[in-house]
């Protein structure tokens, strides 16, 4: 693994809920606004319902990754995801 990245998921496993609850507050927002069910998700991305339940109340803080599979399994807009990931992004410290 790069050392680079290692220092910037060290950073970020430090700081996770910080920075991914307003990433999960987006993804449910926007599923619930686009009538998209937990269900059609979860086996979309082949997780189960109890899971993405979890995520969406804060009880479980998924990777970055997962947040990702889940945005592509709900079809959420590239742009807007790029804007969530961004705004995790401008959040670290780099270098």
């Amino acid at each position: 693994m790069c050392a680079v990245y290692a220092g910037c998921m060290s950073k970020f496993e430090d700081r996770r809920e910080e920075l991914v609850l307003p990433f999960i507050d987006a993804f449910s927002t926007w599923r619930k606004k686009n009538v998209i069910s937990q269900f059609e998700v979860a086996k979309e991305a082949g997780m189960t319902t109890t899971y993405m339940s979890l995520v969406e109340n804060g009880w479980r803080l998924p990777h970055l990754e997962t947040m990702l599979l889940l945005c592509s399994a709900a079809r959420v807009p590239r742009g807007i995801v790029e804007d969530l990931v961004d705004s995790i992004l401008g959040k670290l410290e780099w270098g």
